[in-house]
């Protein structure tokens, strides 16, 4: 049970609340019976509840604090996660440039080196196709020299065939001319 130092506050206001209502000067009506019943309340949760809600709202602090601590370590963290990020991403940023650089340079190298090797290619296979053409220049002069004889020889027996249908008016068929104008013909094509 509850000592007498606890109830004296309590039986001093009761009794206070008695002398005034009987004297009168407390008159009742509803706005004074909420008035009286919610200091009431407050008074009696504050007396026998207070270390309760003291502690609990003592345990609710201690906890927000925890989840601010934490917080703020998570948030410090992921900053030097960012911070140390960014330093890779310039760092990135300078090697693409020197990348950029070396590629540009070799691409530029290369292209000059392919163009002088295809340019060598091709002098090269000029030289081979100028070489085989003189080579095969002397055949191919000959077969022609010998297709215009031939062409000639027959233009000259056609003629000689046609003016001896024609009545052969100046006409011989003389074996000594025709090997004289083969001679002449061997002649110019020699």
């Amino acid at each position: 049970m509850t000592s007498n130092d606890k109830l004296r506050p309590y039986l001093f206001a009761f009794l206070a609340f008695c002398v005034l209502s009987s004297k009168h000067i407390i008159i009742y009506n509803e706005e004074l019976l909420v008035a009286i019943s919610f200091l009431a309340f407050i008074l009696f949760t504050f007396s026998y509840f207070g270390d309760t809600v003291k502690e609990s709202l003592d345990e609710r602090r201690v906890g927000i604090k925890a989840e601010l601590e934490r917080f703020f370590l998570l948030k410090k963290e992921s900053l030097k996660e960012l911070a140390m990020e960014h330093g890779k991403v310039s760092s990135l940023r300078k090697g693409l440039v020197s990348l950029k650089s070396f590629t540009r340079d070799e691409s530029e190298a290369g292209a000059k080196r392919s163009i002088d090797a295809l340019r060598e290619t091709l002098s090269q296979q000029i030289r081979q196709r100028l070489s085989q053409l003189s080579l095969s220049s002397l055949p191919l002069q000959t077969k022609w020299q010998e297709r215009v004889a031939s062409s000639q020889l027959g233009t000259v027996l056609a003629n000689l065939e046609k003016r001896g249908k024609e009545g052969g008016r100046g006409v011989s068929w003389d074996p000594k001319i025709i090997e004289r104008a083969l001679r002449l013909l061997k002649g110019r094509a020699s």
